[in-house]
């Protein structure tokens, strides 16, 4: 009996060629439209500079050698923080060709990940929210005046990432199946899908739930009253994510102060959550976070300023001659 050759195709495709099938892999594992966004965009930027440079594009032809020169490449265009995204990113592709057959070896083993350097985060300020919640909570508001205080006051004591509180509904349907969360005026508290399909609780006081009850007062009289959706605009339509951040830089121009974004309140309440006592493990769980990285970043936020407070007391040495 005449033996059957074996032909043994792995390693000849390329990035492009398999690509979709691997954004249909994050889709099935329930990576989210962002993550599976940064790992795409990463994949094809490497595929671009291997074309671009002359390198070969076969899968079972790239080597350590092709990455390193890309990481160098990156690290001349980008932050550290960006070319350490990109590497981990590739560095899933690769481990997924991997296990789907399409890679006998990772050409990434051996490579050294890019160091990202810890950088204290910047956060919004006491006296930057007073400022922000004058210009909001006036003596005669509209309605853009009672949802905006109520948005502030939420960011500000949850902690929660910007794509949680859009999605923030009234009530849950079952048939709906979108990312969304779910508020709970009568218990202080939030239910919101994060990161990784995940979902957890955050807590807001006694002043956020007050702006609260009386942003959904003003609510009813909006055209969209009906809607499911928490966050409506003067437009008529639900908030977008856009929608947020452009009230949030018109709202900080009308106060007076430094452009603010919707993550810098997270920020702020993590350092404040930290710097109050709040212990690590419930830090983690509180905030949704998986790596231990947010933690180094606010310990070393808490540790500069913890520093520059002892040097004050100490006083400046000039000052002594």
């Amino acid at each position: 009996m005449a033996r059957r050759a074996v032909v043994d195709i792995s390693g000849l495709a390329t990035i492009e060629t398999v690509l979709p099938e691997f954004d249909q892999s994050l889709r099935a594992a329930g990576r989210s439209p962002r993550t599976i966004q940064s790992y795409v965009e990463s994949c094809t930027g490497f595929d671009r500079y291997l074309a671009s440079t002359g390198r070969t594009r076969r899968l079972g032809e790239i080597g350590r050698s092709d990455v390193d020169a890309w990481v160098v490449h990156l690290r001349e265009r980008f932050s550290p923080a960006t070319v350490g995204v990109r590497y981990r990113s590739l560095q899933a592709f690769f481990k997924w060709c991997v296990n789907s057959g399409e890679l006998a070896h990772n050409p990434m083993v051996g490579t050294e990940p890019p160091r990202v350097p810890v950088v204290p985060v910047d956060f919004v300020t006491e006296d930057e929210l007073r400022s922000l919640l004058a210009v909001m909570e006036v003596k005669e508001r509209t309605f853009d005046d009672w949802r905006d205080a109520a948005l502030v006051r939420l960011f500000y004591d949850t902690g929660c990432r910007l794509s949680e509180v859009v999605g923030l509904r009234l009530q849950l349907r079952e048939d709906d199946d979108r990312a969304c969360g779910l508020l709970d005026l009568e218990q202080g508290a939030v239910l919101v899908l994060g990161k990784g399909g995940r979902w957890r609780q955050a807590t807001f006081g006694v002043k956020a739930r007050a702006a609260l009850r009386r942003y959904i007062a003003a609510r009813t009289t909006h055209p969209l009253a009906a809607s499911d959706w928490l966050w409506l605009g003067s437009r008529g339509k639900p908030l977008t994510q856009s929608g947020i951040a452009q009230m949030l830089r018109r709202r900080c121009q009308q106060a007076g102060i430094r452009p603010i974004n919707p993550h810098q309140f997270r920020h702020a309440r993590a350092h404040d959550a930290l710097a109050r006592g709040m212990s690590e493990g419930d830090a983690m769980t509180f905030f949704g976070w998986r790596s231990r990285e947010m933690l180094a970043r606010y310990g070393a936020a808490l540790a500069e300023e913890r520093a520059l407070e002892a040097a004050r007391r100490q006083g400046a040495p000039g000052d002594r001659l």
